[in-house]
């Protein structure tokens, strides 16, 4: 998909069941601490495109052929019953992450493509995380951490399986 035919599809998605809050310590046992990055879901073309580049790159570093099949956005983005993730740099709005989630509230996940489910999955509702992309660098690692507790907020831990996907190593509020 072109960067052209993107701006005409990119409406926000929603997946429409409800999070499950994740039950956290008592806030007298919680440390607060400020983190130097945001993590939200992509809002815009302009947000799809910095998760574009950090994937790209991420990509590129461990699989540079399938790299340049990741340059634009890929259809898969912006269909309902997924969300792009965005790891931003507070300090200049950079970004350092990227992952997509989806769904199989309107149609077979990706992965099912290749993978046969055990019955005891079948008809549940499900989540695939894939195109996972980090920067590199020392913060990589909290950042993909923030990642998959942004997603863990977004469908509600209990409430939903989640799958891993392949990848680089590498709602609409902040994580």
């Amino acid at each position: 998909m072109n960067q052209t035919a993107t701006s005409a599809a990119m409406t926000p998605r929603r997946i429409l069941w409800p999070a499950t809050p994740i039950h956290a310590p008592k806030p007298s046992t919680m440390i607060e601490e400020s983190l130097p990055f945001t993590v939200r879901l992509v809002r815009d073309e302009e947000d799809l495109n910095k998760a574009v580049q950090i994937r790209h790159s991420a990509y590129a570093r461990h699989m540079p052929a399938v790299a340049e099949s990741l340059r634009y956005p890929e259809r898969a983005d912006t269909e309902d019953g997924v969300v792009v993730l965005l790891a931003e740099s507070k300090l200049d709005g950079t970004p350092l992450g990227t992952a997509r989630i989806q769904t199989n509230q309107f149609r077979a996940l990706a992965l099912e493509e290749s993978v046969e489910f055990p019955d005891w999955l079948r008809g549940r509702t499900l989540a695939h995380i894939s195109r996972l992309g980090i920067v590199q660098g020392n913060g990589g690692r909290l950042v993909k951490f923030m990642l998959f507790k942004g997603l863990f907020q977004i469908l509600g831990a209990k409430r939903h399986r989640v799958g891993g996907g392949s990848g680089s190593r590498s709602a609409g509020s902040h994580v």
